[in-house]
């Protein structure tokens, strides 16, 4: 059966008018795309109106208001985490660089913000790390095939904060500099490497109360760097004190850490 519209004057099929009366099986008299279109059109002209009744029944029930919002968010959980991402993607370069402007002038309320939520964001890191876990590893370990001095780098630090060392401020261009002034030679033996074969060696060891900054560090071979261990060192060195390149940039610790 068909039925016109009395909007858009033309023949349509039932299915496209909706009912008026379920137990008398009547139709309205205009199809669902142009009762749309009223709609819309009814909402532009009047749209102030409507938001200032919205307005007061949100100050009028505050309880309400925010009950069927909680309601709202957890149906649509999926829907607004799915926007959010893409939102993101899009304006990822303004919104990196508005937190980054945010957290240099407000540093008091950003770090308030980062301790009351810190839990919620390790849960959520753990989730998304269970999901993606294969691919993470496979990404950590090409990562480090492709960069082994940042790998060296970040080994160091590790160390020097397990040891709580009082000095950590190595950087990845200082070590570029260190193993340029050696001319990639070993400290010790005098021998000649690539620069994936040479690794740092803390002339006073990290367990014996090193620091790891550059004065503390010399470039050595693997066999002469096993050799010494946490011992004293091999030959006598002098050490890099000066260098071109920058510290590393110190960040403050976060309170309640284990350090």
């Amino acid at each position: 059966m068909e039925k016109i519209c009395t909007l858009c004057h033309m023949v349509k099929p039932l299915n496209e008018f909706a009912l008026r009366d379920k137990a008398q099986q009547t139709y309205r008299s205009v199809c669902i795309p142009c009762r749309a279109l009223q709609r819309a059109n009814n909402y532009q002209a009047r749209r102030s109106t409507f938001l200032e009744k919205q307005r007061q029944y949100r100050l009028k029930n505050p309880d309400i208001t925010r009950q069927a919002n909680k309601m709202w968010r957890e149906n649509n959980a999926e829907n607004i985490a799915l926007k959010r991402a893409i939102y993101y993607e899009i304006h990822r370069e303004e919104l990196c660089t508005y937190q980054k402007q945010y957290r240099i002038d407000h540093p008091e309320t950003a770090q308030r913000s980062h301790e009351r939520h810190r839990e919620k964001h390790r849960k959520l890191r753990r989730i998304l790390y269970q999901k993606r876990r294969n691919e993470e590893n496979l990404y950590n370990a090409e990562w480090r095939k492709s960069h082994p001095e940042e790998r060296r780098i970040q080994q160091a630090r590790y160390r020097a904060q397990k040891r709580n060392a009082s000095c950590d401020d190595m950087s990845q261009k200082q070590w570029e500099e260190l193993m340029q002034v050696f001319q990639f030679r070993c400290a010790y033996c005098g021998r000649q490497y690539t620069r994936e074969s040479l690794t740092m060696d803390h002339i006073t060891p990290l367990s014996r109360g090193g620091q790891n900054t550059i004065s503390n560090i010399v470039p050595a071979c693997k066999p002469c760097n096993s050799s010494k261990h946490t011992g004293e060192p091999l030959t006598s060195v002098q050490p890099l004190l000066l260098t071109v390149a920058p510290q590393r940039k110190k960040y403050k610790k976060r309170s309640g850490s284990s350090g």
